[in-house]
């Protein structure tokens, strides 16, 4: 999208002013050298706590669900929960919500779906699956370069959402690749290290609720990298946070861009979903709908869709 086209999109959207909803963002947080707690089996879900802070547990999550193949759909924040959603080629999901007990304690839920039952076998798995992965740290967190100076892994420190890992045998071929005469590639690794990081912290200050340092580095990630693959996550957090101020138009302008620009981006959905409740907000049911039943007719089968049958239901 050109400067032009974007100014013309935003002046339009000026007029048609937007409102917000809660994040539905999918994801895991948490991980850590921590030991685990008994389970609690609910009659639909099953529980544990583990003794770790919520970073740890989110990456011990992730590393779980890589480890029974089963593929991170979406993930993100929703209130004070990070909710992770996975499935597996033949469309079996699991859902993962981490809440934070206190600083050092951390419950993890999982939902297995068989459709139409619950597999509380697989959902035992996982907690099995979590616990080994925080009592093992990923050897990538030990990685030492060839002149003997430490690493940073590429999986330090908050996870994107939606992000995915590479196995470390992949990182460690990656590395054992690259030449180590030429000074610039070094400078640009550095380079794109610091911009990950700023992505990182402005999703960290997303969760803890401090918007406009999201706003900020979320900005300045975007200006540096405005043909990085991760655009339009950044465009996704960008909005929910401009949302969540209630800065509707430029929230809406993100998004839009978003459906507009990358429309085979796995954000596509949740874009979708988040201007209807825009629309919804400021009372501009007609746009609202015309959103939802878009999201439906192309995304039938994401849980956004489920969600915009549900909204559709309510008029």
């Amino acid at each position: 999208m050109t400067r032009d086209t974007q100014t013309g999109l935003g002046l339009g959207l000026v007029a048609v002013l937007l409102s917000g909803c809660a994040p539905i963002g999918v994801a895991t947080s948490m991980a850590g050298s921590a030991l685990a707690g008994t389970f609690f089996v609910r009659s639909q879900t099953v529980d544990r706590t583990f003794v770790a802070p919520m970073p740890e547990v989110k990456e011990a999550c992730r590393r779980a669900l890589e480890a029974m193949a089963l593929t991170i759909k979406q993930e993100g924040p929703h209130g004070n929960e990070y909710l992770i959603f996975s499935a597996a080629p033949n469309q079996y999901e699991v859902e993962v919500t981490i809440t934070p007990i206190t600083p050092k304690a951390t419950r993890v839920s999982v939902n297995a779906d068989t459709l139409p039952e619950r597999d509380r076998a697989t959902g035992l798995e996982f907690l099995n699956q979590t616990a080994a992965a925080l009592s093992s740290p990923p050897p990538s967190q030990a990685l030492v370069s060839s002149n003997g100076t430490a690493q940073s892994p590429t999986t330090t420190g908050p996870l994107q959402p939606g992000a995915h890992s590479e196995p470390s045998s992949v990182r460690l071929t990656a590395r054992a690749q690259t030449p180590h005469t030429p000074k610039s590639p070094p400078v640009k690794h550095e380079e794109t290290m610091r911009l990950k990081e700023v992505y990182e912290v402005a999703i960290d200050e997303y969760i803890r609720g401090d918007f406009p340092a999201a706003i900020g580095h979320l900005r300045t990630y975007l200006a540096a990298q405005p043909d990085s693959a991760e655009k339009p996550k950044a465009l996704y957090w960008l909005g929910e946070s401009l949302y969540s101020r209630r800065e509707y138009t430029d929230a809406l302008l993100q998004f839009e861009t978003i459906v507009q620009d990358y429309p085979q981006s796995p954000e596509v959905p949740r874009a979708l979903l988040k201007s209807a409740h825009v629309y919804r907000q400021v009372r501009n049911n007609r746009q609202a709908a015309a959103r939802l039943q878009k999201l439906i007719t192309q995304h039938p089968r994401s849980r956004e869709a489920q969600v915009a049958r549900g909204l559709i239901g309510e008029r």
